[in-house]
């Protein structure tokens, strides 16, 4: 009741420890700068290709509440969403709103962007994989095939593996769209000697 002001924090379904962690993070911060914290978020993070229907739709009207509130501030998770369709609209509901607005891993007209270093941070897993451990058989479990983070950690994946003279194919490569259904798979066909036995697997995905 007796807070300076709100602060919208837009994200698509919590459901991993890293989820977690962001919002509380966000929390805390706001509570000690005397903010009171709104959490606009979702029961699913849709990918139209896999599943939309007539309920998901409604349940992704929960963004346009920004555009009603009168917020102080937005912080915007823009990377953590599956779909573009649903980006866009968030997008567009944020620039109705002329409230400042830091966006994380992404462009929004009018606001501030964030990025954390997804290439850097992927580049020096793998290196720690051929240099400490010695791997030269690698494959990559990344996230979702176009999605900015899911792209920027496979090239540094990529990349540390051509500087240590390490060829990467197609074949080296599974897309895990950010579940655990995909990385389940390829883990029980290494195992069951489907998939040739690698030295590691590098993982750009953060649910497993």
């Amino acid at each position: 009741m007796n807070a300076k002001g709100r602060i919208g924090l837009i994200v698509p379904e919590i459901n991993s420890p890293l989820d977690y962690d962001f919002v509380e993070g966000a929390y805390a911060q706001a509570k000690e700068l005397g903010y009171d914290l709104i959490v606009y978020t979702g029961v699913f993070n849709s990918m139209r290709g896999v599943q939309y229907d007539a309920y998901i739709a409604g349940l992704e009207n929960i963004y346009t509440l920004v555009c009603i509130h009168e917020l102080d501030g937005i912080i915007y998770a823009y990377e953590r969403f599956h779909t573009q369709e649903v980006i866009d609209k968030i997008s567009d509901y944020v620039s109705q709103t002329y409230t400042p607005c830091l966006v994380l891993g992404g462009k929004v007209p009018k606001t501030q962007s964030f990025e954390a270093d997804e290439y850097g941070s992927m580049y020096m897993i793998t290196r720690h994989m051929t240099d400490e451990h010695g791997c030269r058989k690698l494959y990559c479990l990344a996230g979702v095939p176009e999605h900015k983070s899911s792209e920027e950690r496979l090239r540094g994946f990529k990349d540390a593996c051509a500087d240590c003279g390490i060829a990467i194919e197609d074949k080296d490569v599974f897309y895990g769209w950010f579940w655990k259904d995909i990385p389940e798979k390829l883990g029980l066909d290494i195992a069951g000697g489907r998939i040739e036995r690698p030295d590691a697997v590098v993982c750009c995905n953060d649910v497993m």
